[in-house]
């Protein structure tokens, strides 16, 4: 299967909603002294270029803690995805489903406690 950019830049936009929903993206929505694309904390995707020797990586910019950096989110080495597109895919998806997994376990835990105190 030949994987596409529109498809990593999906699972990143993805990934970036769980952080949003965790609190795991820092920083505060910026004002309009900014380009918009700067006001708000995101991922942005790094494309690779085997013949450049550049990897594929996610950054964390904009808000009021990145500003327009380009910051490893949540400094855990995240950054790096890989050197070829498959590898980008491969950690965009481990990261995706962990999140997913956090997600249903938290959902599974609310609905219990919910049950519970009927």
């Amino acid at each position: 299967m030949r994987i596409s950019n529109a498809q990593l830049e999906t699972r990143v936009k993805a990934i970036e909603e769980y952080m949003r929903e965790y609190g795991l993206l820092e920083g505060e929505v910026l004002g309009e002294e900014v380009y918009e694309s700067m006001r708000t904390p995101h991922l942005i995707l790094q494309y690779g270029s085997p013949t450049y020797g550049n990897a594929w990586r996610i950054f964390a910019t904009g808000g009021s803690v990145y500003g327009s950096g380009h910051s490893d989110p949540l400094h855990l080495t995240l950054g790096y995805l890989g050197s070829t597109r498959s590898e980008a895919w491969q950690t965009l998806t481990g990261i995706y489903i962990t999140f997913s997994a956090i997600s249903w376990k938290a959902q599974r835990e609310a609905y219990a406690l919910q049950e519970a105190s009927k």
